[in-house]
């Protein structure tokens, strides 16, 4: 049984075949904790890696000058700039979870600097400082996937690869492929199973996912976000103290409402796994996910 797994953020400096290894380590330990071993390094796992190509984007970088009049490039600095669209999806994630926690903010909270004041912002409103931290680096590194054509364009040819490569790993007598998204990488699957015109996808597991939140699922290829056809069964797994799946659930109160609303014959039956432990500082980590025993008997369930 192939599986195609689709990493998250913050995941610079590494490769595909570490990430493979972690992943792949974590689910060992889960099924040894759940008293069901079993080895899967021999297994077909495909990982696309587009780590670095996130880390490194910078929305600006070709627009700056070589040389620039200083005065000009004084008044420019310290000038009002309507908000990018990074500074736009920033600022809606951040006031979702201050929503989410019972807290208001003013749209001209965010007229700080992006970067320092929304993590100032995240810190007064998120307890775990790891997790305020997280969070900012999510909403950089979404974001240059979300409104990048570039940049979703060669990480989704990257996903579509993936999944070609998984489904060419699939043997008579255990042809079953199971696709698992974690945080930012459960957008990137989505919209690859969107695309996908292979043999039907057994199970899709999104972990940590972000696709419950407004500005996410509002930036989606699809519009409005329907289930994928080829998907068999869709489970959705977080810890409720994971600020990244602000909302836990996937239903049909946030990514499946429009669609439902508008034909209620539409699939929404993600199975929501929402009491998982997840032991990393920040409650987002992959191996904290992975290693647990839940999770990792649903991913590797239909190997049995």
């Amino acid at each position: 049984m192939p599986f195609a797994f689709f990493h998250g953020i913050a995941q610079e400096g590494r490769t595909a075949d570490e990430l493979r290894k972690l992943w792949v380590d974590s689910l060992e330990a889960g099924l040894e904790t759940a008293k069901t071993p079993a080895s899967l390094h021999k297994r077909s796992v495909e990982v696309p890696y587009y780590g670095d190509l996130l880390a490194d984007y910078t929305p600006d970088a070709s627009a700056t000058p070589q040389s620039v009049d200083k005065d000009k490039q004084y008044r420019s600095a310290t000038a009002f700039r309507p908000p990018s669209p990074i500074d736009q999806i920033e600022a809606e994630f951040v006031m979702e979870i201050g929503r989410a926690k019972g807290r208001r903010f003013d749209k001209d909270d965010f007229k700080r600097s992006a970067k320092s004041g929304i993590l100032r912002t995240l810190a007064s409103i998120v307890p775990n400082r790891a997790q305020a931290e997280l969070v900012d680096r999510v909403l950089t590194q979404v974001a240059a996937y979300l409104t990048s054509p570039s940049i979703r364009a060669e990480i989704s040819e990257m996903a579509d690869s993936a999944l070609l490569k998984a489904e060419s790993a699939r043997v008579p007598n255990d042809s079953r492929l199971v696709v698992v998204g974690h945080s930012l990488g459960s957008v990137v699957a989505l919209e690859a199973l969107w695309r996908w015109r292979g043999a039907p996808v057994d199970l899709f597991i999104t972990i940590g996912s972000p696709l419950s939140v407004p500005c996410i699922y509002s930036r989606l290829t699809m519009q409005p976000p329907k289930w994928p056809t080829q998907i068999r069964q869709w489970i959705n797994v977080a810890d409720k103290d994971d600020v990244v799946a602000l909302h836990g659930a996937i239903d049909r109160s946030n990514l499946f409402s429009p669609c439902t609303k508008a034909d209620k014959s539409q699939r929404a039956d993600v199975l929501n796994i929402l009491d998982i432990k997840n032991h990393m500082a920040n409650h987002h980590g992959i191996a904290g996910y992975l290693d647990d025993p839940v999770v990792a008997r649903f991913i590797t369930d239909l190997a049995d």
